[in-house]
């Protein structure tokens, strides 16, 4: 073996788990090691508009590599079969940007979160901009911020 070798199945066990459970859609998987004990998993899926959905899980120790991927699958499938324009974890960090933005931003978001619960609240206090959130269609007025400031 090689120096600094690990022998760890946690991966393949993951990649094999989504790529059956997705199947026959095409996906992309990402394995971000943190350490040798555990890594994290992302899986993208491209939606027919072009748009790159995805979702992520962190592993640690005693979180099994399957019960991560099925994690991981089942929110992705979550999100896509809602026919939302963005994943839930993208959704609340557009409202900011939708903000500053000149004019109305409209966009369906798969699930209405803390998160985007929170953000809409810190943009309408902060920057006195109109929001609203109907069946999970969110439009945010925006104020039309000018990088020059003016």
């Amino acid at each position: 073996k090689a120096a600094g070798y690990i022998r760890w199945t946690g991966p393949k066990i993951m990649i094999r788990t989504v790529s059956r459970m997705c199947w026959p859609v095409p996906v992309m998987t990402v394995m971000i090691p943190v350490r040798k004990e555990f890594s994290a998993l992302m899986v993208l899926m491209e939606t027919d508009t072009g748009v790159l959905i995805g979702a992520d899980q962190a592993g640690k120790p005693g979180r099994k590599s399957e019960s991560i991927a099925h994690f991981v699958v089942h929110s992705l499938l979550e999100d896509m079969h809602t026919g939302a324009a963005t994943d839930r974890y993208m959704a609340d960090q557009l409202i900011l940007f939708a903000a500053l933005a000149q004019g109305q931003t409209e966009y369906r978001i798969p699930m209405v979160t803390d998160h985007v619960e929170t953000n809409l609240w810190l943009v309408e206090k902060l920057l006195g901009v109109k929001t609203r959130l109907q069946d999970n269609c969110l439009k945010v007025d925006g104020i039309g911020l000018h990088p020059s400031g003016r």
